[in-house]
């Protein structure tokens, strides 16, 4: 297939190549197998439960994607990226198709009519250990969070198992599926870039068991890539920070919604003392570690970010350029775009007044980015149909969790005003 190949349009102008397919597989804690986190939970390429990783290589599903990156036809495994990519984001395909180009040559070109990929290169790693994690966070569910298990319960105490996650509250990859440590081992020397997120991976025993793997085979040029809550930076005896220090490159994308009370709300069990003071000492410990705040846009958070990226500037927390954006697609009822024409004009207002506070700071090119895509992202759908189901299950929810969404979000007065749909009944 290499005479059919464009490597300079395909890495650069495609709307739909993606190295990732040629590089990477990703699991779930349940053993479903995705081409990226990116897809959306409910697709999949195959499981573990029936498959391993090295049969689900070329199985049809990942051959039919191939071909269809490399004939520019669009897949509905990729949609995200597509809508992230509308908003002006920087999306996972195109940072991957950046990260990883240098294995055009030795890979993509060997891939045959079908879509077959000859040899079996796992260079980026993301195995969800488990769903194990100490927070609730509204925007999360049970499939990733052992400890919301409890809460969908609640909600749907007779039938939860046939509209949620039929499971237990922890699960764990290895436990039911065709993949072992063994194999997991085979794959570090040829890895590039281990990528740990949750679930909460600083909780997790399988971490620690692959930067052990990692040190005994002397690996530290792998890059340790993470998604974490960043509330827990010891796992018994052993401190993470100073682990950090003995790899050549680690990157910590920090889940952090919002400051004090409202970070609280939207990331369940967060105790916002101690986040700032882990930040704090990571500055002390391990300041060479990369580090960024990864935020979840919602609805929730959007009118409250430039506070909190001002807040944590100004403390000396992160630099202007460390706040990433990771816009919210589903549920939609989260969506920013969900909110009335006169929340979204209170929020336009005040991003581009601060947007204008900061054109001149130093370094400031993704944080102005950051807020522009926001808008843009914002002002392309009217999704206000979905505020029944964001009211009702945010009444759902503060009433388990004694909460109340008006006490923490004045700045959205009246939004949860109009009458309620009855969830239980949808």
């Amino acid at each position: 297939m290499k005479k059919h190949l464009d490597k300079k349009f395909l890495l650069k102008d495609s709307k739909t190549f993606c190295m990732l397919p040629w590089v990477h597989l990703q699991v779930d804690p349940n053993g479903d197998v995705k081409p990226c986190c990116l897809a959306d939970f409910n697709q999949k390429v195959g499981s573990l439960k029936e498959n391993s990783l090295k049969e689900i290589w070329n199985n049809e599903a990942e051959r039919e994607l191939r071909r269809n990156m490399l004939s520019e036809k669009q897949s509905a495994l990729c949609a995200r990226c597509y809508e992230h990519e509308s908003a002006g984001q920087m999306s996972t395909r195109r940072s991957s198709n950046k990260d990883f180009s240098h294995h055009f040559e030795k890979i993509v070109t060997t891939t045959e009519e079908d879509g077959t990929v000859p040899e079996f290169h796992i260079k980026y790693m993301d195995i969800r250990f488990s769903n194990i994690c100490n927070f609730r966070c509204r925007t999360c569910g049970p499939q990733l969070s052992s400890r919301w298990h409890r809460d969908m319960v609640k909600i749907y105490p007779d039938s939860w198992k046939k509209v949620s996650w039929p499971g237990p509250a922890i699960i764990k990859v290895v436990n039911n599926s065709h993949i072992n440590w063994e194999e997991i081992e085979e794959l570090l020397p040829n890895l590039e870039e281990a990528y740990f997120a949750g679930g909460e991976p600083l909780i997790m025993e399988e971490h620690y068991q692959i930067l052990k793997l990692l040190a005994d085979k002397k690996l530290y040029h792998v890059k340790l890539r993470y998604n974490t809550n960043f509330s827990e930076m010891k796992y018994k005896k052993l401190d993470v920070m100073k682990i950090w220090n003995e790899f050549e490159t680690v990157e910590i994308g920090a889940s952090l919604d919002g400051a004090g009370k409202r970070g609280e709300y939207i990331r369940k069990d967060t105790k916002w003392e101690k986040i700032e003071e882990n930040r704090r000492r990571m500055l002390e410990v391990c300041p060479d570690v990369s580090f960024w705040v990864s935020c979840t846009v919602s609805l929730m958070n959007a009118w409250h970010l430039p506070d909190f990226h001002r807040d944590w500037v100004e403390k000396k927390l992160i630099r202007v350029e460390e706040f990433h954006e990771n816009i919210l697609l589903f549920p939609e009822h989260y969506r920013v775009q969900a909110l009335p024409a006169r929340y979204k004009d209170k929020i336009r207002e005040k991003y581009l007044k601060y947007l204008d506070e900061i054109k001149d700071e130093p370094d400031n090119e993704r944080a102005l980015r950051f807020f522009q895509t926001i808008l843009t992202f914002m002002d392309q759908k009217d999704l206000t149909c979905h505020l029944p189901d964001f009211r009702e299950y945010t009444r759902t929810l503060d009433r388990i969790r004694n909460e109340r969404f008006e006490d923490v979000f004045p700045e959205y007065e009246g939004l949860m005003d109009d009458k309620p749909v009855n969830f239980d009944e949808r």
